[in-house]
């Protein structure tokens, strides 16, 4: 009998623990090779695959980088092919020292959803919001883009618009490679 709870309790612990990491969505850090070639001054925003959560739900990470400039605010929309994602929730991190993000989930039967975010000082960090949910094919597919409309320094300077570099698609979150 003793045995049975033992085992019981090893598997609710088990059970509680796949859960936890399951639920977690830790953001890939945007891989080195995707900012060493970034110009001075520029700006790109990028989207890039995490790990999968499970069989039926992945997630894509929409981040914005910069090697040199003190960003303080920008405006994007990243797209998709709605017919082969469909997207579960959307989480933004958690704010810290006044900085706020905003994305509009609710267009996204639509296959587009705008963002936004402001810094008083700079950002954190890069990342903007995760987007989860269901492919129903591959990722290359699903077609996701993002563009930055505007950007500024925290000084209150315009980024030009040739700077704002777009995503071009979704990328590997650990290798950083396009996905083909």
């Amino acid at each position: 009998m003793t045995t049975l709870r033992h085992a019981k309790r090893a598997l609710v612990a088990i059970s509680a623990i796949t859960a936890f990491t399951a639920c977690r969505h830790d953001a890939p850090t945007v891989p080195s090779a995707l900012t060493s070639g970034l110009a001075k001054g520029s700006v790109q925003v990028l989207v890039l695959q995490n790990p999968s959560i499970s069989p039926d739900t992945q997630s894509f990470t929409v981040h914005v980088v910069t090697p040199d400039v003190p960003l303080a605010a920008f405006q994007g929309a990243l797209t998709f092919n709605a017919a082969a994602f469909t997207v579960y929730d959307v989480q933004t991190p958690e704010p810290v020292g006044g900085e706020y993000r905003v994305v509009n989930a609710a267009t996204a039967a639509s296959g587009r959803m705008r963002f936004a975010a402001f810094a008083p000082d700079h950002f954190a960090s890069d990342v903007v919001f995760t987007v989860r949910g269901r492919l129903t094919g591959s990722a290359v597919a699903a077609q996701f883009d993002a563009v930055l409309d505007v950007a500024g320094e925290t000084k209150g300077s315009r980024i030009p618009a040739a700077r704002l570099i777009r995503a071009g698609g979704a990328r590997d979150g650990g290798t950083g490679g396009l996905l083909k």
